[in-house]
């Protein structure tokens, strides 16, 4: 990878003030894409961008709220004004509620729908047409393991992360004949600000294949290969970056060894 692998494309990011919408914000800034940091919090975006800027890339951060097409409509229209015609996305923006299913108010239900799978469709439609224009680019979606696999008390996390993996792989599909490429990216346990709220760190980690956390740079490098020429043959994916957790049913060895008699799965 050259530094000016991205030379030339803009590229949205939403989410992009922290965790790992900052890192792949930094990652596309730093092959040179003008990146466009779109978050809620405005001011840490902000922060995030003026630090790119001193490294040398090329970043504004804008205020958004991806369940709002009004927010986003704006935001189309500032981007363009600032950079030009979109090339790159990244769906990254999300919410997370942490509620046991029976718990879970209809209130915080809807709220994590509209953010994740309605905010993203929202965000997806609004810069797509630019890319239809110019009959190339890259729409990465954010997702997660907890769309490929359940996890107790995360009922409307998981269910919207599922949902965003068909949204990608269906949209893939309609959007091929225009030249766009639209893949998803599932991470694992990446060591952001929500693994804090784990109670048992070394459990936790222990469960994992690669026994560690990932680093929300490694999420970065997947989207920048999704991002870049490279991955030219590549659309309607979902790539893993988990440290083995959808490979896995169970965590550590639970049978003695030899044959199992009359096992059949």
């Amino acid at each position: 990878m050259t530094a000016g692998e991205l030379a030339g494309e803009v590229a949205v990011v939403t989410g992009a003030a922290q965790g790992i919408g900052e890192a792949i914000a930094r990652r596309l800034a730093a092959a040179g894409a003008r990146v466009a940091l779109a978050d809620l919090q405005a001011e840490k975006a902000e922060g995030v961008a003026a630090s790119i800027r001193a490294a040398g890339g090329e970043a504004l951060a804008f205020p958004v709220d991806i369940a709002d097409g009004a927010s986003l409509d704006r935001l189309r229209s500032q981007v363009r004004s600032a950079f030009g015609p979109v090339t790159i996305l990244v769906a990254n923006a999300a919410r997370i509620t942490i509620r046991p299913f029976l718990e879970l108010t209809d209130a915080e239900w809807e709220a994590t729908v509209a953010t994740n799978v309605t905010g993203t469709y929202l965000t997806i439609r609004r810069f797509c047409d630019e890319m239809i224009d110019a009959h190339r680019g890259s729409i990465i979606v954010i997702s997660s393991v907890n769309g490929l696999r359940g996890q107790v008390g995360l009922s409307a996390y998981n269910v919207t992360k599922a949902a965003l993996v068909m949204l990608a792989r269906t949209v893939a599909l309609e959007l091929a004949g225009h030249g766009i490429r639209v893949n998803a990216i599932a991470p694992g346990d990446i060591a952001t600000a929500i693994v804090d709220q784990v109670a048992d760190q070394d459990g936790a980690q222990g469960t994992i294949p690669l026994r560690r956390y990932g680093r929300p740079e490694e999420v970065a490098e997947t989207a920048l290969f999704l991002a870049s020429a490279r991955a030219a043959y590549t659309t309607g994916s979902v790539v893993t970056v988990d440290g083995g957790l959808d490979a896995q049913l169970y965590p550590g060895d639970i049978f003695a060894s030899g044959e199992a008699p009359g096992a059949n799965g």
